[in-house]
């Protein structure tokens, strides 16, 4: 559980709590932040060691530092796992090996970060709004 939470991102606020993984959480965690239940979430499922992990806009409460720090760990440290990330950051995407643009519901443009900067107009338009800039 200790290998998870770190991958998590989730081991420093979890050993100042009372207990550290004994804490005991209130109902739904609501003694912890948003960020923190989700980094909790995400180590809970780590240990279980999963062959395929979902993350469904799993960073959403996280500063991007935080988000891409989880990303790396989770490649880094469960390199067989294939993860399946539902984001609309663009910086949670940019090294997936295949990214879909979905428009209602409907695949609209797929392939690399680098391909869809080239290709896609909304991806492109996204990045640039999300990172500061052309991407």
């Amino acid at each position: 559980m200790t290998a998870a939470a770190k991958t998590a991102q989730a081991w420093e606020f979890i050993e100042h709590l009372p207990g550290g993984l004994d804490a005991r959480l209130d109902i739904r965690g609501a003694n912890l932040s948003g960020g923190q239940r989700q980094r909790l979430l995400i180590a809970r499922a780590l240990a279980a060691r999963p062959g395929i992990l979902i993350l469904d806009s799993a960073d959403s409460a996280l500063d991007y530092r935080t988000a891409a720090a989880l990303h790396a760990a989770v490649r880094r440290d469960f390199p067989g796992v294939t993860l399946v990330i539902i984001s609309e950051r663009v910086a949670s995407l940019q090294d997936a090996d295949r990214i879909l643009v979905l428009e209602d519901g409907v695949i609209s443009a797929q392939g690399s970060h680098g391909e869809l900067l080239e290709s896609c107009r909304r991806y492109r338009r996204m990045a640039e709004l999300q990172m500061g800039g052309p991407a």
